[in-house]
């Protein structure tokens, strides 16, 4: 591994004017990785939640190895690029968790698309305060809260003819999600 690196490190060094190209490339993989956790993290899973901050906390790992690597064979530009993108990983930790403590505020203050985010966010875990969300957002008009509210009552409430009723709601404003399960019902039903 060591040889392997110091390679890498050396064919960077004779580049010279490609020497950003090379540092992306060679810091490509564990930024891969820490944006994949970024993506995971702040879910309402909690295993999914943990997946992704064991990604981003591997993509700070090796940035760290890599810039520990480059300090070792003499290339400082590539370390401190190496240390600024373990920097940025440890942001993506830091945004993960404000997100959804972000997402809950708006809601409370009865932003339409935060509602719609906590309802989706809290879906797999506890569908009684995703219907909640929604509903406070479907009062108030919004179409794709209509469609989800009235999908949960019809699939998952057995409360079908009010699930219906919002379905219809939502498809009265040309929402097409609901325009097609309204057809599906019905072709269900015959």
């Amino acid at each position: 591994m060591h040889d392997f690196l110091y390679s890498v490190f050396r064919f960077m060094d004779k580049q010279g004017s490609y020497i950003i190209v090379n540092i992306i490339i060679l810091y490509g993989i564990p930024f891969s990785i820490g944006f994949c956790g970024l993506l995971l993290t702040s879910r309402t899973s909690k295993s999914i939640d943990s997946i992704g901050r064991i990604l981003i906390l591997l993509s700070v790992v090796m940035h760290c190895v890599l810039a520990v690597y480059a300090i070792i064979f003499g290339f400082i530009i590539t370390a401190i690029c190496g240390f600024v993108m373990a920097g940025s990983a440890v942001s993506y930790w830091l945004f993960a968790d404000n997100k959804i403590a972000r997402i809950k505020k708006d809601a409370e203050s009865g932003d339409i698309d935060s509602l719609i985010e906590m309802g989706k966010e809290t879906f797999i875990t506890d569908k009684n305060v995703a219907a909640q969300y929604f509903k406070q957002a479907a009062e108030r008009g919004n179409a794709e809260a209509q469609y989800r509210l009235g999908r949960m009552y019809y699939e998952f409430f057995e409360r079908k003819q009010e699930g219906i009723e919002w379905l219809e709601k939502s498809a009265t404003q040309n929402y097409k999600y609901a325009i097609d399960k309204l057809n599906d019902i019905k072709q269900n039903l015959k």
